[in-house]
């Protein structure tokens, strides 16, 4: 499983992490790595919940439940912690203590479209386009399919990076995750996905390399 993170410290601790780091690239006034995670263990998913929370003390009962439901997945348990949060229903009213009755969500796909639905209309297609793809994208290939200029490119790209969305590797994009791209294939009506397959096969067969086309 793949994270991009933001740091200021040379030096991160944290449960389940690999030393598998990328060269750092950049976006835009970020410097962003790749860091590769094993799944967690039921311990470590106490560790990443106090980490996260900032709360000191969590329920063995509680943490079992992530567990279960995760399967100690790093970006599923990160997605589902992000959502409970923005519904405010992860922490009690005094933000002090966990809720007793979490409604941890059964499927992360659900999750997963949740979040797409709420990012930009731009942000959609680019995600979508990342999606019907097989290969990754270049800025410049992104910067065709949106019709935008590289300047503003950065505009799109630094978000959906910074949020997790999307992974950068020199000058390629992809999707940080295959249930992403699974959530947002499965959310995109059919017509659009002609559509896309469409935009994505014009640009491919403009491509110099013949080899690079893939299309999902």
């Amino acid at each position: 499983h793949a994270f991009v993170l933001l740091a200021s410290s040379s030096s991160l601790a944290a449960p389940g992490l690999t030393q598998a780091w990328t060269e750092p690239t950049q976006v835009g006034q970020f410097a962003l790595a790749t860091l590769t995670l094993a799944n967690f263990s039921e311990a470590d998913v106490a560790l990443y919940l106090k980490s996260f929370t900032g709360l000191d003390t969590v329920p063995q009962k509680l943490t079992r439940k992530f567990y279960q439901a995760t399967s100690g997945n790093p970006f599923f348990l990160t997605e589902i912690l992000k959502s409970l949060i923005e519904r405010n229903q992860l922490f009690d009213p005094s933000g002090l203590e966990f809720r007793d009755d979490i409604p941890i969500p059964s499927s992360i796909s659900n999750v997963l479209q949740e979040r797409f639905l709420k990012t930009p209309p731009l942000l959609q297609t680019a995600l979508r386009y990342l999606a019907a793809s097989i290969r990754s994208l270049s800025e410049d290939e992104l910067a065709i399919l949106l019709k935008t200029g590289r300047p503003q490119l950065s505009d799109i790209l630094q978000p959906l990076t910074l949020q997790g969305f999307v992974q950068q590797e020199e000058d390629l994009f992809q999707l940080a995750n295959p249930s992403l791209r699974q959530a947002i294939l499965e959310h995109t009506p059919p017509e659009q996905k002609k559509k896309d397959h469409q935009a994505l096969a014009t640009l491919f067969l403009q491509a110099t390399d013949k080899n690079l086309y893939g299309i999902a």
